[in-house]
C-alpha cells in the first residue's frame, strides 16, 4: 500500500502521521472509542531510525491502543501520540538527522508479543518544529514497553485529541541531580592536590637529608634541625589536610540531611507555594515533595485566581494524567453543567468528556461517571 508519514507537534506533544491508509489494512487495533480500545487484540510497534534506515535512532516502542487514533478526514489514517521520551530524543537528534528520519512499522499482537503482517518502512520528515517535553520520574512512562493483559486493563484513557498545553520546560528538563553529591564531587580536585603537594614535600625531604648527610658534622647538626622543621611542616599540612577533609565531609553529610529534612517539610519551605514565582521551580519542588491530590488541586485553583493560568494548566493536565481526583476538578471547569469557572478556561464540551473518563478511569468513580453521563444526555 502506498503510506506517507510524517512527525509534527501539536499542543506541546509529538506525534506521528501516517497518512493514506485505510483502517483495514492494520486488522485488529480496533480504534474507536476508549471501551473498544481495552478490548483490542493487536497494535503497533515503531522504530525511528535515519533517514537511509541503517541507524536506530530509538528503541522499538511498543504502542498502547489508546495512543492511536484513526482520522478520516484529510490524513485519512493514523495519528499516534508519542511517549515523552521518544519524542525528546527525535527532538534531540533533529539537527544531527536534518530533521529527516525513517520508521519502521509492525503490527502484533498484544497477548503474546508476536510480530504479524507486514512490516512498513516509511519516510517520516519533521513538517512541524518538535518541543522538549518534561519527564518527571512520577508522570513519566506512559507508553513505553512491552504490553500485557494486566497493564491494559490498567491503563488510563489518552486517546483523546486535547488542546490542553502540556507541561513543557524550553529550556530543558528539570535537574533532580541530588545536592550533596555534587558537594562531595567538588572536593575531590581539592583532595588530590594536596596529596600531590605532600608527596613533593615527601620527595624534596628525602633530597634535602641526603645532601645534608654529605656535609660535616656541624652541616650535619644543622641538616638534622632543618629536617625536622620540615617534618614539623609535614605534620601540619597534614592536619591541615585532615581538618579540611573533616569538615568537607561534615558539610556533604549535613547537605544530605537538610535534603531528607527538605523532603519530608512541608511543601510551602521547599517552594511548591503560589508564592513561588517561577513555575519550572514551583513545579519541581511540588514533584520532589510528593504533595496530595487536595494540595495540587487547591494549588491549581489559586494559580487559576491569581491570573497564572500556565501554572494552573499545567497543574491540572500533567498530574491529572496519574491523579484521578486532580483529573475530575480539572474537568468541571470545561463542564457547561458545572458552576466551577475561570478566565484561564472556557467551557468545552469535548475537554470536559476528556478529563471526566480520564477520572473515571484511573478511580471508577460514580461522580465522574454521572458528571459524564449528564454532560453527553445519557
Amino acid at each position: 500500500m502506498n503510506i506517507n508519514a510524517e512527525i509534527l507537534n501539536e499542543n506541546g506533544k509529538g506525534y506521528l502521521i501516517i497518512k493514506d491508509v485505510k483502517s483495514s489494512e492494520i486488522k485488529d487495533i480496533q480504534i474507536g472509542s476508549p471501551l473498544a480500545k481495552r478490548n483490542a487484540k493487536n497494535s503497533l510497534e515503531i522504530t525511528f531510525k535515519d533517514k537511509g534506515g541503517n541507524e536506530s535512532v530509538t528503541d522499538s516502542i511498543k504502542l498502547r491502543p489508546e495512543s492511536i487514533k484513526f482520522v478520516s478526514n484529510d490524513i485519512n489514517g493514523y495519528k499516534i501520540e508519542l511517549p515523552a521520551s521518544v519524542n525528546n530524543t527525535l527532538y534531540r537528534e533533529s539537527n544531527r538527522f536534518n530533521s529527516s528520519f525513517s520508521v519502521s512499522v509492525r503490527e502484533f499482537e498484544i497477548e503474546t508479543g508476536q510480530i504479524v503482517g507486514e512490516t512498513y518502512n516509511l519516510f517520516a520528515p519533521v513538517t512541524k518544529s518538535l518541543e522538549l517535553m518534561i519527564e518527571p520520574p512520577s508522570l513519566e512512562k506512559e507508553n513505553i514497553g512491552a504490553l500485557n493483559n494486566s497493564t491494559l486493563s490498567n491503563t488510563a484513557l489518552n486517546g483523546a485529541e486535547c488542546t490542553v498545553q502540556e507541561s513543557v520546560i524550553k529550556d530543558g528538563p528539570i535537574n533532580y541531580q541530588n545536592t550533596a553529591n555534587s558537594k562531595k564531587k567538588s572536593i575531590l580536585p581539592l583532595i588530590l592536590i594536596i596529596l600531590l603537594i605532600l608527596l613533593a614535600l615527601g620527595v624534596l625531604g628525602y633530597f634535602l637529608f641526603n645532601y645534608l648527610n654529605s656535609k660535616d658534622a656541624t652541616a650535619g647538626d644543622m641538616s638534622k634541625q632543618a629536617l625536622e622543621q620540615v617534618d614539623d611542616s609535614n605534620k601540619a599540612d597534614e592536619n591541615k589536610a585532615d581538618d579540611t577533609d573533616t569538615q568537607a565531609l561534615d558539610d556533604a553529610s549535613k547537605a544530605n540531611e537538610n535534603t531528607a529534612v527538605s523532603a519530608q517539610s512541608s511543601s510551602t519551605v521547599n517552594g511548591c507555594s503560589i508564592s513561588n514565582p517561577n513555575d519550572a521551580d514551583l513545579i519541581k519542588a511540588c514533584i520532589q515533595a510528593s504533595v496530595s491530590s487536595d494540595e495540587i488541586i487547591e494549588l491549581s485553583i489559586k494559580a487559576f485566581a491569581n491570573n497564572r493560568c500556565n501554572l494552573g494548566k499545567r497543574l491540572f493536565s500533567s498530574i491529572g494524567r496519574k491523579d484521578g481526583d486532580v483529573a475530575f476538578a480539572y474537568a468541571k471547569y470545561f463542564d457547561k453543567n458545572s458552576s466551577v469557572s475561570s478566565q484561564c478556561e472556557q467551557k468545552n464540551e469535548k475537554m470536559a468528556i476528556y478529563w471526566y473518563e480520564k477520572a473515571y478511569s484511573l478511580n471508577e468513580s460514580d461522580e465522574a461517571q454521572e458528571a459524564l453521563s449528564k454532560l453527553k444526555g445519557e
